[in-house]
């Protein structure tokens, strides 16, 4: 009976403890789970406070830039106000010299009034003065003065408008100067390569003269008709015919020097009103230091044909041809005139003297009939060749004397 008793007692309390034990598990079970719900909770909570930290970083970071931006704008606006501060004391700086400069110009111009003032006042005083001394005349005065006032006025008014269209026609004179000097340019450049063509004609003339009086071409053309009826009757003019010749010859010939000398004027003037204007000196400068034509031809472009040697010529006459191929070359030698620039000009060809041809009996002086004739006798073409080996040396001098 007691060992049952016994073992009754001991299941009872392993029952007990089972119970106990099982509801120690449950506790634990219910705890774990409060735990884990707050785990989860403190998790969530933490990720929610993440995600604002992140926030409020960037929103640090943006007001930050934000921050940098408007103190960047700051310190460009304050470099403005600067400016602005520097622009006004210049401006006030300006404002107060100018300011100065119209109180000077003021007290000038008052001082010129008060002076003005005062030569009227005086002429005020002559002019009563003289109303006292002319009592008779006294409205007449008044009148003369008024009316002398009047065209004063008048006259300074039309001054002004003068004065006006002055300026304005300076104003169109200096718009159209360009074209003016360009065309005074071309004229000027016209005016040498025609004073070239005329050098050039002549010295080519010059030259043919000499030629063919050293050849003995025009005593050759005047021999036949030089005789002695011809001579009586050359030897018999009227002195009154032959002095109105001569008068018309020397009308003649001063009216072409009046011409010329215009002419040369005419040039001269013309030059030296583009020496006036600045950049134009090289048109009429000969050194090597001045400024090219525009119109000028390079020495190089241009083969200048010189008149042939007097020994190629020395069998054959000179052919009438020959001054019209020497009239073709001027403008070619024209041009190559105007494109020196001081140098050389290549040697002029000698001529050679021809022996003359025996003359007659009656065409030598010695042995010719002296016959006396009046004043109005006329040399003989038989005395003439020595006279014309004469010209024709001095003509070649002065032409060399030019070079």
């Amino acid at each position: 009976m007691n060992t049952s008793l016994g073992s009754d007692s001991t299941l009872d309390q392993d029952d007990d403890e089972r119970s106990a034990t099982a509801q120690l598990i449950a506790d634990l079970q219910l705890q774990v789970q409060r735990a884990e719900q707050a785990s989860d909770q403190y998790r969530k909570h933490l990720e929610l406070m993440q995600e604002r930290l992140d926030k409020s970083t960037n929103d640090l970071t943006l007001a930050e830039e934000r921050d940098f931006q408007q103190q960047t704008q700051l310190d460009r606006l304050q470099a403005e106000v600067k400016d602005t501060a520097r622009q006004r004391r210049e401006l006030d700086i300006a404002h107060e010299s100018e300011m100065r400069m119209l109180l000077q110009e003021r007290d000038r111009q008052a001082s010129r009034e008060a002076s003005l003032q005062s030569v009227i006042n005086r002429l005020n005083e002559t002019l009563r003065n003289k109303e006292l001394e002319r009592q008779p005349s006294d409205h007449q005065a008044v009148d003369s003065s008024v009316q002398i006032m009047q065209g004063k006025d008048s006259t300074i008014e039309q001054l002004r408008l003068e004065l006006a269209d002055l300026h304005l026609k300076a104003a169109e004179q200096e718009l159209s100067s360009g074209s003016h000097l360009q065309a005074l340019e071309n004229r000027v450049t016209e005016l040498l390569v025609q004073n070239a063509r005329l050098q050039e004609e002549n010295e080519s003339f010059q030259m043919l003269l000499s030629e063919k009086t050293l050849k003995g071409d025009f005593m050759a053309e005047s021999r036949d008709i030089s005789t002695l009826a011809e001579e009586l009757e050359t030897a018999n003019i009227d002195p009154d015919t032959h002095t109105d010749i001569c008068r018309k010859l020397e009308a003649e010939l001063k009216a072409a020097r009046e011409e010329n000398k215009g002419l040369t004027l005419y040039i001269d003037k013309i030059i030296g009103r583009l020496l006036q204007h600045e950049g134009f000196e090289h048109i009429v400068d000969n050194s090597d230091q001045g400024q090219p034509s525009r119109n000028a031809i390079r020495l190089d472009q241009v083969e200048k044909a010189l008149p042939p040697s007097p020994g190629e010529d020395s069998v054959t006459p000179a052919a009438p041809g020959a001054v019209s191929n020497a009239a073709q070359t001027l403008l070619k030698r024209a041009g190559s005139l105007m494109s020196r620039s001081g140098g050389g000009r290549p040697a002029r060809p000698m001529s050679v003297v021809q022996p003359l041809a025996p003359s007659s009996a009656n065409e030598n002086p010695v042995t010719a009939p002296s016959i006396p004739l009046s004043r109005g006798h006329r040399r003989s073409r038989s005395d003439q060749p020595s006279q014309d080996l004469g010209a024709a040396v001095v003509v070649q001098q002065m032409n060399r004397a030019e070079l």
